[in-house]
């Protein structure tokens, strides 16, 4: 693929924002449950250290993403900080 861009060029932009709204909904959906997770664990320190990791991984993907449709209009790029 010589232009970075085409792949989202073939999508229209109306598509890349709801997918990137239904992105931000897992990402609640996964948020939330951890949350209820470690409070029905309770004590339970080795669970509890898993949730947390991926609660720390979806708070880390929620932060990237400023505006669902700043990416579906092609102006957020992806990096690996």
């Amino acid at each position: 693929m010589d232009n970075p861009n085409q792949a989202t060029e073939r999508v229209p932009s109306s598509e890349r924002c709801r997918m990137a709204h239904d992105f931000n909904n897992d990402l609640t959906v996964i948020l939330r449950r951890c949350d209820l997770l470690l409070n029905l664990l309770g004590d339970n320190a080795e669970a509890g250290k898993h949730l947390r990791l991926m609660q720390q991984a979806a708070h880390h993907m929620a932060g990237r993403i400023i505006d669902p449709c700043e990416i579906a209009r092609g102006g957020f790029n992806f990096s690996r900080t």
